[in-house]
């Protein structure tokens, strides 16, 4: 059983992105990253014979290329830039015959996360574990995805499929819940996530673990938020509890206010939410105590 401190470590150290330079039309690099220093020189106002000096001004690499920069590289008659190639993150629900129902999360999961700027998300066709295509199917979507999260009922039957194409999963299980069924592979510039079957265990585990992978591809940090608890929460059990709650902020201080029951987390629950608590191992928790809380993504 794997701690949730040990699969943050996990993934800071076990998983390379890979950080792949592309030259992109000006018009297409909208919310990449820059992949080079410019510097750029001001235009004089021709209009204006003053003697003034020409300023200059630099963008470093790593910015955010927005509509701005984008509109001063085009008065420069900039045609063409260098960009770290897009992180393609992809969202692979799974279907078998012995569970009628399909998967429903997946596509929250994936509008979760398709807003960070200079990432790809995408959402696959099903895949059917009883096809005869499988493995393909598989081989492709490491082939061209850098993040994979897989859901469904009985879909970790594919490790073994994937496992053939060099993916080690080291993570089986994770002390916490929801989401203790979470298992996490990884290979060379690669990191695959098998989310849990139940739904709030694979929107946490995808919120927390899928977004950590996600910074580290854009070269930051995954970090945990300090609040003031305005509930009392007893955690008697070894595992590290996730519940949801709303936190405020009043000057400087936050506060939150959560529920107190993890095992009975719904999806409509999540309505009047905006952040995870996380409740320690054997621990109590009481109004005016220290908690950490994970915003959501959203938030």
């Amino acid at each position: 059983m794997t701690t949730v401190e040990e699969v943050l470590f996990s993934i800071n150290q076990q998983f390379t992105p890979s950080k792949r330079i592309v030259r992109m039309e000006l018009a297409d690099a909208l919310n990449m990253f820059l992949a080079e220093d410019l510097l750029l020189p001001e235009k004089q106002n021709i209009y204006n014979h003053a003697n003034f000096a020409t300023y200059e001004t630099t963008l470093k690499r790593g910015t955010l290329l927005r509509a701005y920069e984008l509109g001063i590289l085009h008065k420069l008659d900039i045609e063409q830039v260098n960009v770290y190639k897009a992180v393609e993150v992809c969202i692979q629900p799974v279907y078998t015959h012995l569970y009628p129902t399909k998967p429903i999360i997946s596509p929250i999961i994936k509008s979760l996360i398709k807003d960070f700027n200079g990432v790809n998300t995408s959402m696959e066709p099903m895949l059917i574990m009883e096809s005869p295509d499988v493995d393909l199917q598989i081989k492709n979507l490491i082939d061209r995805c850098d993040i994979i999260m897989l859901t469904g009922y009985d879909h970790h039957q594919l490790i073994p499929k994937f496992e053939q194409f060099g993916i080690k999963f080291i993570i089986n299980k994770i002390s916490q819940t929801p989401g203790e069924k979470t298992l996490i592979g990884f290979h060379d510039h690669k990191i695959v996530f098998f989310l849990p079957e139940e739904q709030t265990g694979a929107l946490i585990s995808a919120e927390i673990y899928g977004r950590a992978a996600i910074l580290k591809s854009l070269g930051k940090t995954f970090q945990l938020t300090k609040a003031t608890s305005a509930s009392n929460y007893e955690n008697n059990t070894s595992y590290t509890h996730f519940s949801i709650g709303r936190y405020s902020v009043f000057d400087k201080d936050v506060i939150v206010n959560f529920q107190q029951k993890v095992d009975e987390i719904i999806l409509t629950d999540y309505a009047n939410a905006n952040c995870y608590v996380r409740i320690l191992p054997k621990s109590t928790v009481v109004k005016g105590s220290m908690v950490e809380i994970i915003p959501f993504i959203g938030n």
